[in-house]
């Protein structure tokens, strides 16, 4: 369990700190979940920080599976405050 210590303040990121780093076995590409799933990726690590994409980013990307029907996409990020978009279904 991490906690977030900063948050970009730019409208183009959607980034923030955590304070768990390589001493944490943290690694860069590792999934972050919150409680409601999937929020982000670490996309830099540090010895006690690592720095997380959160989904909402513009540059993120995540491949996706539909459980009902096992239809693959991709989700990518619109921009905070934006629903999410589908794309390759």
């Amino acid at each position: 369990v991490g906690h977030v210590l900063a948050v970009a303040d730019d409208s183009l990121l959607d980034q923030l700190i955590i304070d768990k780093g390589a001493d944490a076995h943290i690694y860069q590409g590792q999934a972050v979940l919150d409680a409601r799933g999937v929020m982000g990726q670490v996309v830099r690590v540090g010895q006690l920080t690592s720095r997380v994409m959160v989904l909402a980013d513009t540059q993120s990307a995540i491949p996706v599976q539909s459980v009902r029907s096992s239809v693959r996409g991709i989700v990518i990020g619109t921009g905070a405050q934006r629903p999410l978009a589908m794309i390759d279904v």
